[in-house]
Formats: structure tokens, sequence, C-alpha cells
């Protein structure tokens, strides 16, 4: 017997069958790639409370605040008196810590870069919750978390540097460390950069989460927005 021949409405059907697997595939895809970028940027913060005598303070009330935008993000310190904030993004925020009996804590002014591990220790000072111990956070932040090495190059550099075409290349370049290496003859993926004397194959370049590497080198069509 011969197969029936598929009718109009069958086409129809498996037709919108597979728009709607396509249109499900094409939302997960870009929940995923929308979560990237917040990943990729975004900054991990860590300390002690301790009391005037040195003795770490449990169960103490963390609150960090956006100086810009007010988003607010909480902790508590655990039975060693060691807090942590993970997803934290690029800015200027304000640091509170609150426990009864010991006057409130607050650090301002505190900046804080992409990607960076910034260790923020908490001295409470006894005294009623109506008193308050303010610090001034804008000085450097030392990175006493971990043995990484990094640059970061904020908007301020970037508007001020004289940018050859404003090459991401280029600003990569007038960190300290990395140099460029010319390609060699017969290359067609052009020059690399070398970081504090590394093989340029060791590099991996990302922009927001997404690979922006050819094969150990930068992607120079990349240019930097005003």
């Amino acid at each position: 017997m011969r197969e029936p021949i598929p009718t109009i409405s069958h086409w129809v059907h498996s037709f919108h069958g597979s728009m709607k697997h396509f249109a499900q595939t094409c939302l997960l895809v870009g929940l995923l790639m929308a979560a990237i970028p917040a990943t990729a940027q975004s900054a991990a913060i860590r300390g002690l409370v301790t009391d005037p005598s040195g003795a770490s303070v449990r169960e103490v009330q963390i609150t960090l605040t956006n100086e810009n935008t007010g988003v607010v993000w909480h902790a508590k310190s655990n039975g060693s008196g060691l807090y942590s904030l993970s997803g934290v993004l690029p800015g200027r925020y304000t640091l509170v810590a609150e426990a009864p009996g010991f006057a409130r804590f607050a650090e301002n002014a505190i900046t804080v870069e992409t990607a960076q591990n910034l260790t923020l220790d908490a001295k409470l000072r006894v005294g009623s919750a109506k008193e308050s111990v303010t610090v001034n956070g804008s000085g450097i932040q030392v990175n006493t978390t971990d043995a990484a090495v990094s640059t970061v190059v904020d908007q301020q550099f970037v508007e001020n540097i004289p940018l050859n075409g404003r090459s991401l290349q280029s600003l990569i370049s007038s960190v300290p460390g990395v140099a460029y290496v010319p390609a060699g003859v017969g290359s067609t993926l052009g020059g690399g950069l070398t970081v504090n004397g590394q093989r340029t194959e060791g590099n991996y370049y990302t922009l927001d989460g997404v690979s922006i590497s050819a094969g150990g080198t930068l992607n120079r069509a990349m240019r930097l927005g005003r």
C-alpha cells in the first residue's frame, strides 16, 4: 500500500509546531545570554567583624548600598565573624555593620571595580545603636584575598588617553606589563599581546562575558564606543 500523501493541514500543523519549538529555544538562549554580563562583571566582598578587643562578632547585620542607584545587598556574619557578599556590580558603595550592644559602623565612598575580590573588615565599638562610627573608604583598595594581579581601566582613563582609532588593542597595550608582539611573516591573524612575558596564545578575551578572541589574539575589529 502507498503511504498517504500529507495534507495541507498536516503541513500547517507541523510548521506551527516547529515555530513554537524555535521560539522556545530562542527565549532560552536569550535568557542565558542576558545573564552572562552580570556574572562576568560582578565582584565579591568579604570581611571580618571584630570588637575592640579583636574578638570576632557573630550575627552582625551587614548592609551594602549602592550610593548612585540605591540597590542594597544584605549579609550576616557567621560564627567566626566572617561575612560574604557576591554578585556585587561595579559602583560606589556604603557598607554598614550593626549589632546589639555596639555603635553603628559605616564605611562610605567604597569603589567596587569589575570582577574585584575586595576585603572590608569592620571594627565595632561598644556603644548604643544611636551612636555611629563612619569611615571614609575612598582610598586605594588592596586585594588581600588572592594572588591575582589586575588593572582596572575606568571611564575617565578611556576618555582622556589618546587612542589610535579607539582600538581595544591600543588600550590594553597601555596597561603595565603588556607588550605588543608583531605578526610573523605569513600570519593571517595579526600581532598579539604578551602579558608579563607569557605566550600570546595564552590570552583569552571576553567582552561582557562573550568571547572576542581569535586564536589567542584580540579581534582588532573591536572599537570603543563613546
